[in-house]
């Protein structure tokens, strides 16, 4: 941005100095006289009249001939003078002032162009994770108004829906889902990332609408990870902690060894055994106390 604006300026600079330099100098000595076309022309008809005077003295010519070619002459004397322009030479101080009003409304003008034809917002690029996710808006504003022609597109559907999960418009994305179903039904990715819309909507809860779309992944994908995860998931939501253990521990060898992600998968296996200790262990009943008579 800085880089632009500087060439700009150089470039506003060096016009501003070509159109100002001839109205800004000052002669610093006396120009010579220039004699015009107008000048020439009276001198020449000067010394017709006084050659003319000069032949009539002589007795070369009659008296009316002499006034015959006065008179035309003088005729074109007048129409000489009736077409010369009359040209004010500029003075200093009107020049400053021309000079004043280009030097305001020259640079006016240029960013006033810029604005109507240029790329203003080019300034002040936004951020590129900004940037990244005004491409994305774009994107998905594209699709979703072309498959609005194309109903019937179930994989579309389907990228839309996991587009507006991405961009966390769930609402959205759980509508795009809902007309992707033909799609969804062979595709467990597909239905776990449903399922995921699904669950956050509903606070999370992975036994409500979610918990139809994991058991229909697992089903057709046993050993999909991201369906065990949320398998597991659902079944220790419903204090089901025998299920959650056997679906996390297929997941410990799919895992890379001493890696965050293995770390949380033996955690979760850990805390859903100390559940299912705490429920198979029947509770102890508090002996009575004897009162002694």
């Amino acid at each position: 941005m800085t880089l632009f604006i500087i060439a700009c300026l150089l470039l506003l600079g060096i016009t501003l100095l070509i159109i100002l330099r001839p109205l800004l100098k000052i002669p610093t000595t006396n120009p010579e006289p220039v004699v015009s076309e107008e000048q020439l022309t009276a001198q020449v008809l000067r010394e017709q009249l006084q050659q003319l005077q000069a032949d009539l003295d002589a007795g070369l010519i009659s008296t009316s001939t002499f006034e015959q070619s006065q008179n035309e002459i003088h005729s074109r004397a007048l129409e000489e003078i009736s077409q010369i322009k009359i040209n004010t030479p500029q003075t200093p101080q009107k020049a400053k002032k021309s000079a004043f009003v280009l030097l305001i409304s020259v640079p006016v003008l240029a960013v006033a162009t810029y604005f109507v034809i240029g790329s203003p917002q080019s300034i002040n690029p936004p951020p590129p994770e900004q940037a990244q996710a005004m491409m994305i808006n774009s994107m998905v504003e594209k699709l979703a108004a072309r498959l609005k022609d194309n109903p019937n597109d179930y994989e579309g559907w389907a990228r839309l829906g996991r587009s507006y999960r991405v961009l966390g418009r769930m609402n959205e994305s759980e509508q795009a889902y809902a007309k992707a179903i033909p799609a969804l039904e062979q595709n467990p990715e597909l239905m776990i990332d449903y399922a995921q819309t699904l669950a956050e909507l509903d606070q999370n809860d992975l036994n409500a609408r979610a918990n139809v779309w994991i058991e229909k992944a697992l089903k057709l994908e046993p050993e999909y990870a991201m369906a065990l995860v949320l398998g597991g998931g659902a079944a220790f939501q419903r204090a089901d902690y025998q299920l959650a253990v056997t679906r996390w521990e297929k997941l410990v060898p799919m895992v890379e060894p001493g890696t965050e992600n293995a770390k949380q998968v033996l955690e979760s296996i850990a805390e859903a055994k100390a559940k299912l200790q705490e429920q198979q262990t029947p509770a102890k009943v508090p002996a009575k106390k004897s009162v002694s008579q």
